[in-house]
C-alpha cells in the first residue's frame, strides 16, 4: 500500500506536533496533500474556502470538542460526504457507537500503523469518489430527463429512457421504526439509494436489524417488483458453495441429477441479500467479484454464462476492513460492494426509540 499513490487532499485537525510530524511521515509520501489546523473553530473556517476528500480529527481538541466538530462538519453542506477518522490512542478509552454516530467511518490508532493508516484511507477514498462521480451521473440524468420533457412537451413524471423513476417517491419503510438520528440516517441512505442499482454493504451487530434494511432497500428500489432472495453465507458449506450460489447442470457432478438454478438466478430481476459476507469461502470470493463485473453468472458444469439483472446487498457484523488486513477478505470485492455503505448501531445508542418500538410491538401483537 505504501508504494500506492493516492493523490487526494486531506485536513488534519490535530493539535500534538509530534502526532503531525508522524502523519506527514507516513502521507506525504503516497501523494497526500494535506492541510493543518489545530482545532474544531480552524477546521470549520477552513471548509468555507476549500473541501477535502479526507478528514483526521484529533479525539482531543482544545474549544469546541471532537464530537462536536465532528457533528457540524457532517451537517455542513460542503463536507458532509467527506470521510471523517477520528484520531484515538491505543490507551484511550473511547466508545466506537459514539463515534460512528456523529458521522465518522471509523479512528485509527497512535501509534500509527502505516500500512493499516493508508488501507482505511484508501478504501474510504475510493468510495468516497465513487458516490460523487454517481452523483453527479444522477445529477446529468436529471438534467437530460428535464430537457426531454421540455423538448416534448411531456409531463413531469415522464421516466427516462433507463427504467430509473424521474423523482424520488416516499419510501414504504413501516418496520424502521423510530426517531433518533441513527435511524433518520438510514431513512435518508435508503432514499439516497431510491434510484440506482449500485450494491450496498450494511453493517452492525447481530439483532440489529440489517435484513429488514435490506428488505427496505429492495422495497424501495427499482427492482421492487423481483424477488428478495436472503442467503446465510455461513450456513453453506464451502464444497457446495458455487452450485449453490451460480447454479449446476445435469452430470455437473455426483448427484446433479437434472439443472438446478442458484441464488443469484433465483434473484433475477430482484434482490439478493448476502447476510454474513464475511464469512464466504476466500476461494468463492473471486468468482462473485467477477459476477459484480461482468453482470453474468456460469453455473457449474455450463459452458455458457448467463446474464443476470440484480442488486446485491451484503451484511455483516464483522469488521471487513480488517479482514481485508488479515487477508482473509478481498479488498477489491469490498470496493465492488460497498457502492454504498450502511451502518446501524444497536439499540443501546439511541435509546430513545424504545418507547416506539413498545408501543409498536404492543399494538401489532393479537392480545392473548
Amino acid at each position: 500500500m505504501n508504494t500506492t499513490k493516492l493523490n487526494a487532499s486531506i485536513l488534519i485537525i490535530e493539535p500534538n506536533q509530534e502526532s503531525l510530524t508522524q502523519l506527514t511521515q507516513v502521507m506525504e509520501p503516497v501523494g497526500l496533500d494535506i492541510t493543518i489546523v489545530h482545532s474544531g473553530e480552524q477546521a470549520l473556517d477552513v471548509i468555507e474556502k476549500w473541501v477535502p476528500e479526507i478528514i483526521l480529527l484529533n479525539s482531543q481538541l482544545p474549544g469546541i470538542d471532537a464530537f462536536e466538530t465532528c457533528s457540524r462538519l457532517k451537517q455542513h453542506q460542503a463536507t458532509q460526504a467527506v470521510p471523517i477518522f477520528f484520531i484515538v490512542a491505543m490507551i484511550e478509552s473511547i466508545d466506537h457507537n459514539q463515534i460512528l454516530s456523529v458521522g465518522s467511518v471509523g479512528y485509527i490508532t497512535k501509534p500509527f500503523q502505516c500500512e493499516k493508516v493508508l488501507m482505511q484511507i484508501h478504501v474510504h477514498l475510493t468510495l468516497f469518489r465513487q458516490q460523487k462521480t454517481l452523483l453527479q451521473k444522477n445529477e446529468q440524468l436529471r438534467q437530460q430527463i428535464k430537457r426531454q420533457n421540455s423538448t416534448q412537451n411531456a409531463p413531469s413524471t415522464a421516466e427516462p429512457k433507463s427504467g430509473y423513476q424521474a423523482t424520488a417517491q416516499p419510501c414504504d419503510m413501516p418496520t424502521l421504526i423510530g426517531q433518533s438520528k441513527p435511524i433518520v440516517k438510514i431513512h435518508s441512505d435508503i432514499r439516497r439509494l431510491q434510484n440506482s442499482k449500485i450494491s450496498v454493504i450494511i453493517e452492525g451487530e447481530c439483532g440489529t436489524g440489517k435484513e429488514l434494511v435490506a428488505r427496505a432497500i429492495h422495497k424501495n428500489s427499482p427492482y421492487a417488483n423481483g424477488p428478495f432472495v436472503p442467503v446465510n453465507c455461513s450456513a453453506i458449506p464451502s464444497e457446495l458453495a458455487e452450485s449453490e450460489f451460480f447454479g449446476s447442470i445435469q452430470g455437473a457432478f455426483t448427484g446433479a441429477l437434472k439443472d438446478r438454478k442458484g441464488y443469484f438466478e433465483l434473484a433475477q430481476g430482484g434482490s439478493i441479500f448476502l447476510d454474513e459476507i464475511g464469512d464466504m469461502p476466500l476461494l468463492l470470493q473471486p468468482k462473485l467479484l467477477r459476477v459484480l463485473e461482468e453482470r453474468e453468472i456460469r453455473p457449474v458444469g455450463g459452458t455458457h454464462p448467463k446474464p443476470i439483472n440484480i442488486r446485491v446487498i451484503a451484511a455483516t457484523n464483522a469488521n471487513l476492513l480488517e479482514m481485508i488486513q488479515a487477508r482473509t477478505f478481498r479488498q477489491d470485492l469490498y470496493f465492488r460492494l460497498a457502492g454504498c455503505l450502511i451502518t446501524i448501531l444497536p439499540l443501546r445508542s439511541h435509546k430513545e426509540d424504545i418507547a416506539l418500538l413498545a408501543k409498536h410491538f404492543s399494538t401489532s401483537w393479537p392480545p392473548t
